[in-house]
């Protein structure tokens, strides 16, 4: 076995040598066009797949040189002309290689006065920052501000910097979640906060500033929403177990109904349930009118109306196999096993009713299915006679039918249920902007 896993590594490591070569080769080529910076990332690629290779330390180690003295040059250059990111740019690459390099035991050489024109760079690029963060936000270009800003928090900013920076970015998104407070953007100008709060070194007012817009938004746009119990049309009952749609009433009270997203805050079922009986109109399906009433008897702000329109419970993959049997008298008889699948698909279809206006705003349908193998028995006289072992009397036993019925419904709620929370919460989170 040890020569075999000889014999696989063997080429893989000639093929790794033979790859680290010819980036040494390629670095080789772009120095002598001149081209630095190239250069010494074809080193730190051929250093990376083999770290004894010497010309490629030893390359990374002048080209390395040479790239960061041109980058320090361009920085120059970019700043005296006004181009503070570019020029803080040119450090950023600067400090890559020098950490690439410094990964694989590789010091990089720097001009002398390397730290302090770096730090000089960056602090003049920290201003512009803030001060084009300023300006873009006062133009309403809210976005660009807060971009502006954490650009500029890469550039190793110092405590008081990194303070103006976080009250620069947190001005520019709060500034963006009022605007959107305004437009009745709720959803939107929570956001704008939460993302405020991901700052580091965020101070603690600017922090509570954030909270607070959160909340704000929280206690203007959350709405209260009644969901109904769904219901069947009377063809989809008929294929439907007895125990179905209590089964999915029931659902309504776990997961994940129980955690509704923000800003939805949804009626409690026994409140529903109570309302639906005072109002007559419980164990039916309900028309927007209907949902309408219910709605305002609860101060809902949305109700949601959902009734099963379509049904199928069917048995596929059947197999009959005779059996040879005795009677309790001890007469020969025979009784058929029955074996397959039974399988239960439903269709829910759902409005979102505006109480107020009676209107539909949304619709929509989900579906789900659940199946279980079945066994049964017939016999063409009464299966009480059958002289049978009792794991086989069982097979005419109706209740061992029901209990795969009841399996059956489980699933298929277990499948349902879930499914219909997330299609609902999506619908009302549409109406909510």
């Amino acid at each position: 076995m040890r020569h075999v896993v000889l014999t696989l590594a063997v080429p893989a490591l000639l093929s790794a040598c033979a790859s680290a070569s010819k980036r040494v080769e390629q670095g080789q080529k772009l120095e002598r066009e001149g081209r630095a910076a190239d250069a010494a990332a074809r080193y730190v690629q051929a250093l990376k797949k083999d770290r004894t290779l010497e010309s490629a330390r030893a390359g990374l180690r002048d080209a390395g040189a040479r790239a960061i003295d041109e980058w320090v040059r361009q920085a120059a250059a970019d700043d005296s002309a006004g181009r503070s990111d570019s020029a803080a740019d040119a450090f950023l690459a600067a400090d890559d290689l020098r950490g690439d390099a410094t990964a694989l035991g590789v010091d990089l050489a720097l001009p002398p006065d390397y730290a302090a024109r770096r730090r000089f760079t960056f602090d003049r690029a920290i201003a512009a920052a803030l001060d084009d963060a300023r300006t873009l936000a006062q133009s309403e270009k809210y976005d660009d501000a807060a971009r502006r800003v954490e650009r500029a928090a890469r550039l190793a900013p110092n405590g008081s910097q990194l303070a103006r920076l976080s009250a620069g970015r947190t001005d520019a998104l709060l500034a963006w979640a009022h605007a959107d407070t305004v437009r009745g953007r709720f959803r939107s100008a929570y956001d704008r906060a939460a993302r405020a709060l991901d700052f580091a070194g965020l101070a603690a007012p600017d922090s509570q500033r954030a909270q607070a817009v959160q909340a704000a938004a929280l206690a203007r746009g959350t709405r209260r929403v009644a969901v109904v119990p769904p219901w069947a049309r009377e063809s989809a009952r008929r294929a439907l177990p007895d125990d179905a749609l209590p089964a999915l009433a029931e659902s309504l009270v776990d997961e994940p109904w129980t955690e509704p997203p923000r800003f939805v805050d949804l009626a409690p079922l026994p409140l529903v349930q109570r309302e639906l009986r005072r109002l007559d109109l419980s164990r039916r399906a309900l028309s927007s009118s209907d949902a309408a009433r219910l709605g305002r008897a609860l101060g809902a702000d949305l109700v949601v109306i959902a009734q099963v329109d379509s049904a199928r419970r069917e048995e596929t993959n059947l197999k009959a196999t005779r059996r040879v049997a005795k009677t309790s008298g001890g007469a020969d008889t025979a009784y058929t096993l029955e074996e397959g699948k039974r399988r239960l698909w439903v269709r829910i279809a759902y409005d979102v009713v505006e109480p107020t206006t009676r209107a539909v705003l949304s619709s929509e349908t989900v579906t789900a299915s659940a199946s279980k193998d079945f066994k049964r028995g017939r016999y063409a006289g009464d299966p009480r006679t059958l002289d049978l072992r009792r794991q086989d009397r069982d097979l005419f036993d109706r209740g061992a039918a029901d209990r795969v019925d009841r399996d059956l419904v489980k699933d298929l709620v277990d499948d349902l249920s879930p499914q219909l929370a997330r299609s609902v919460f999506d619908a009302l989170l549409r109406r909510i902007p």
